[in-house]
């Protein structure tokens, strides 16, 4: 996902206030990635759902 306010999302995501995270949690962050743009995030994102969870996590990590 994208935000502009990364402390309040994992706020949210922890205390049941986003729909598609509750009762998933407690969340932590493991790493963050910013862009010059809304789109950029969401291509990059778009991209990132494509590929397997072991592409994915080479993408990241590598």
């Amino acid at each position: 996902g994208q935000t502009n306010n990364l402390e309040e999302r994992l706020r949210r995501h922890n205390t049941g206030r986003s729909k598609y995270t509750r009762n998933k949690g407690p969340w932590k962050l493991v790493g963050f990635k910013t862009f010059e743009t809304r789109k950029e995030a969401m291509d990059f994102e778009r991209k990132l759902k494509r590929l397997s969870r072991e592409e994915a996590l080479r993408k990241i990590l590598l």
